[in-house]
C-alpha cells in the first residue's frame, strides 16, 4: 500500500500518490510531480494549441518554463463573450494534449486527466469554505507538493461563480476560479496531469 504524498517514479517521470485504497487494491493514482513544460505542450498539442494559448512567438504560454495553455481553446470562446465556452473537459483541448502525453509518456495508465476538486478536498487536506470572493484560504493541511509558488494549474472541476470557469491551485496553495470567459480561456494555468495505473509498473 502506498500513502498519500508518497513519491513514486514511472516511466522516468515522477509523481506523488494522492489515492491509494489499500494494499488489496491493484491500482494507484498519482499527480504529476511538475507541469508539462512549454517544450511538451507545444509538442503534444500541435494545431490544438491556438491564438488562445500562445505568446508573442506563437509558442505556449512559458509560465516560468511551464507550459500554460487555455483550458478550452475555441474561435467561439473569447473576450467579446462566453459563446461556446465550456468546462466540460471531454471537449477542452487540455484533454487533447494529455491525451497525447499519455500515449508517449504513461501508456500502461489506464487513464490520464487532471485533477478534480474531489480530490483536493477529500485527498489533499484543502479545506472547502470558499470566500466571499469565490477563492479557498490557503491552510495548513495542504501538502506543499500539491501548490508551487512558480506556477497555477488547472483542474477539471467548475467553479461555482461561472459556467465558464474551472477551479485553479494558485500559487500560494490556494484555490481560485474568476467569473467569466477569462478562466477558460486564459493561459496563466499550467497542465499538470493525473494518471491511474497498475502499482506493478512502479
Amino acid at each position: 500500500a502506498y500513502t498519500v504524498g508518497d513519491q513514486v517514479t514511472y516511466n522516468n517521470v515522477n509523481y506523488y500518490v494522492i489515492e491509494d485504497s489499500g494494499a488489496k487494491e491493484s491500482t494507484v493514482t498519482l499527480l504529476k510531480a511538475e507541469p508539462l513544460s512549454v517544450q511538451e505542450v507545444n509538442q503534444f498539442g500541435a494545431g490544438h494549441v491556438n491564438r488562445y494559448t500562445y505568446d508573442s512567438v506563437g509558442t505556449a504560454y512559458n509560465n516560468n518554463g511551464y507550459g500554460g495553455m487555455a483550458y478550452y481553446s475555441s474561435p467561439t470562446c473569447g473576450s467579446s463573450g462566453t459563446s461556446g465556452c465550456t468546462t466540460d473537459y471531454e471537449q477542452s483541448e487540455i484533454k487533447y494534449v494529455v491525451d497525447a502525453w499519455k500515449a508517449a509518456k504513461a501508456p500502461q495508465a489506464s487513464e490520464a486527466r487532471l485533477l478534480t476538486y474531489d480530490e483536493l478536498i477529500d485527498n489533499l487536506g484543502y479545506n472547502p469554505t470558499i470566500s466571499s470572493g469565490g477563492n479557498t484560504q490557503t491552510n495548513d493541511n495542504v501538502p506543499t507538493w500539491v501548490y508551487n509558488s512558480n506556477y497555477r494549474y488547472w483542474t477539471s472541476s467548475q467553479h461555482p461563480s461561472s459556467l465558464s470557469c474551472v477551479w485553479r491551485v494558485v500559487e500560494n496553495g490556494g484555490l481560485a476560479g474568476n467569473g467569466g470567459y477569462i478562466c477558460v480561456n486564459h493561459n496563466d494555468a499550467v497542465v499538470r496531469p493525473v494518471i491511474t495505473i497498475a502499482k506493478s509498473e512502479l
